[in-house]
């Protein structure tokens, strides 16, 4: 029998019902999957997969279209009816028109454990209300668990010489806290079931849950009236204070009360955006040692990584950020240098940032704190195997988000989630084509090809190009 609901439709439904019949009644709504998300979607995946190395020889059941929903159903049971299977992978159950996939489940003599994967280092709300469903499904199937478990990533773990899959994940037993929710999960599934059979999308305001504890996906399409300078993107204020003021005929920066404006910061967001206007904080020191007139050298650089949940490096851990290319620019000099995912790769990396950090008055990159992660977790990579003084200094390193989440500089639109195209343009007016960085580096990563890569490497040069003239942007603006 098709299935309502599955889990991750449920846990849309938590957030916000308008989201879970939209999902179902209206998907080409739907806005398009970001590259970051397809990333986490992927390492989830990766993570699940690697998890099974706990429970070893167990049968797959995973479906490879929905098509086999029924037969893997079908398949599950049998299997547990099959006292020479002990573990399952992707068991797949169904109950109460909400279907589930298990990660993993593992015979305990006339019981069973049921273990869920998580590829984060920590346990949210929304996990234990994913294990609460599963709890509800698998148990309203008559079978009965002894323990469930949520598996995640130990960020404390440090590889060396090869992965202990036992140290690299934790195992938290959640089955008194999924037992105790049983009512609740039956009747937050009763409301799913009632807005799926509605004929119109449920009347939902927009309000936080548009963005917590995930960004919604529809969006797009329930903020569509909301202009781009509406008091709702004004990141200084609270949710609270933004969304008690907000009505369908109250959305524009004219309609927010001045009362609700407290800090000097909120004050000039405000005329920010009621201007279409780019306002400084005169708090801000740029303006007297890191003007374009006092600097005698500064390099402008961009750095892409990556943080692999699973490490493969001695002395690397989960999620530890690992450098892959770096473009610069000081005065006509550009380059652009790749780094192998070796002790040698990880040398040259430290040994080129700390000669530009200390040949160059002003460092001024986009992220500073993706930068500094990234040289903080070479170090640790290279104290395993040859333990070294960090003498790094990052005090003339500046970059364009906290310039931006720090209120130094307030443009016309939200602080949260600018872009480098975004600042440029309102800077100067221009723009460059920039490939979305997830992409470049998949690419860059995957590519075989000379010409590719060397069309990839002009990509990433036009990021560090659009820095160099948001930096110009700035003094210009500072200067006035």
């Amino acid at each position: 029998m098709p299935h309502l609901l599955s889990k991750s439709t449920f846990i849309r439904g938590q957030q916000c019902q308008k989201s879970l019949y939209l999902n179902k009644k209206r998907p080409f709504l739907r806005d398009k999957i970001s590259s970051a998300q397809l990333a986490k979607f992927k390492r989830g995946t990766d993570v699940g997969i690697l998890a099974q190395q706990l429970f070893p020889g167990g049968i797959d059941c995973k479906p490879k279209s929905p098509s086999q929903y029924q037969k893997k159903l079908e398949e599950t049971s049998e299997l547990m009816n099959d006292l020479n299977v002990h573990t399952i992978y992707e068991a797949v159950f169904q109950y109460d028109d909400v279907l589930i996939m298990l990660d993993i489940i593992v015979r305990d003599n006339n019981h069973w454990k049921a273990y869920e994967v998580k590829s984060s280092r920590s346990l949210s709300q929304t996990y234990y209300t994913d294990a609460a469903l599963q709890y509800y499904v698998i148990n309203g199937c008559g079978v009965i668990l002894s323990d469930f478990c949520l598996i995640y990533v130990d960020e404390s773990y440090v590889f060396q010489e090869q992965l202990e899959i036992n140290k690299l994940f934790k195992t938290q037993s959640v089955l008194k806290d999924v037992k105790e929710r049983l009512l609740e999960i039956k009747s937050s599934i009763a409301q799913s079931k009632l807005t799926l059979s509605l004929e119109n999308s449920p009347k939902v305001p927009i309000g936080e849950q548009c963005t917590y504890p995930y960004p919604c996906d529809f969006i797009g399409h329930c903020w569509k009236n909301i202009p781009e300078n509406s008091f709702l993107f004004m990141s200084s204020l609270s949710p609270e204070i933004r969304f008690s003021n907000f009505t369908d005929e109250k959305s524009t920066i004219s309609d927010l009360p001045s009362e609700v404006l407290e800090t000097e910061i909120q004050k000039l967001q405000f005329e920010a955006f009621k201007t279409s206007q780019i306002f400084i904080n005169e708090s801000l020191e740029w303006t007297k040692h890191h003007s374009k007139s006092t600097v005698n050298t500064i390099c402008f650089f961009k750095l892409l990584s990556y943080n692999p949940a699973v490490p493969f490096l001695n002395g690397m851990k989960p999620y530890s950020f690992i450098p892959v290319v770096l473009s610069y620019s000081i005065n006509e000099l550009s380059e652009t240098m790749f780094f192998s995912q070796t002790t040698e790769g990880f040398t040259q990396f430290i040994e080129k940032t700390e000669e530009l950090l200390q040949s160059n008055e002003v460092i001024f990159t986009d992220d500073y704190t993706h930068f500094y992660g990234c040289h903080q977790s070479v170090l640790e990579i290279m104290d395993s195997v040859s333990p070294r003084p960090d003498k790094t200094v990052f005090t003339n390193v500046f970059d364009i988000q906290r310039l931006i989440s720090n209120y130094n500089v307030i443009f016309p639109f939200s602080s949260k989630d600018v872009t480098l195209t975004k600042i440029l343009k309102a800077l100067t007016g221009e723009t460059l084509n920039l490939k979305d960085e997830n992409y470049l580096l998949t690419d860059l990563l995957n590519s075989n090809d000379s010409t590719e890569t060397s069309l990839l490497l002009g990509n990433l040069a036009n990021y560090t190009k659009a820095i160099k003239m948001i930096y110009n942007g700035l003094n210009k603006l500072f200067s006035n």
